[in-house]
């Protein structure tokens, strides 16, 4: 397959999106705990909102890897749990347990029925909501 040159722009895009998002959203969330609702908040307002399409650009560029294929539903799930699953196992556990040092820390110590309901929820930790 030969390489396409507009999809690694188009990647490098989007992760050039996903930085200046998180720059903006540091300025925006700053600016709405303090109510200072300035030139500086609007600029970086402005540039998150634009900012958020790089999450449907990775969606669409690696749905675009998946057009065309004529494997069986089965395999195509196969193929890819295990490169989905195994890093999630081990972050979620990493997560799970820097929950409980940041607990040991604020005096917060959750209990393992907490851990294990927040895992079975999905959410051990907000950057693992994708």
């Amino acid at each position: 397959m030969e390489r396409n040159h507009a999809i690694d722009t188009l990647r490098s895009v989007a992760t050039l999106l996903v930085v200046l998002l998180h720059i903006a959203a540091t300025y925006v969330s700053k600016s709405k705990a303090t109510h200072t609702f300035d030139a500086d908040f609007w600029i970086s307002n402005i540039l998150d909102a634009y900012s958020r399409i790089c999450v449907p650009l990775f969606v669409m560029i690696s749905g675009m890897f998946l057009l065309g294929r004529s494997e069986p539903i089965g395999e195509q799930y196969r193929k890819r749990a295990v490169r989905i699953l195994l890093p999630l196992v081990v972050w979620s556990l990493l997560y799970l347990q820097y929950q409980c040092w940041i607990g040991h820390l604020t005096g917060f110590r959750p209990d393992n029925d907490y851990l294990l309901e927040q895992l079975l929820a999905g959410n051990p930790f907000y950057h693992l909501w994708y």
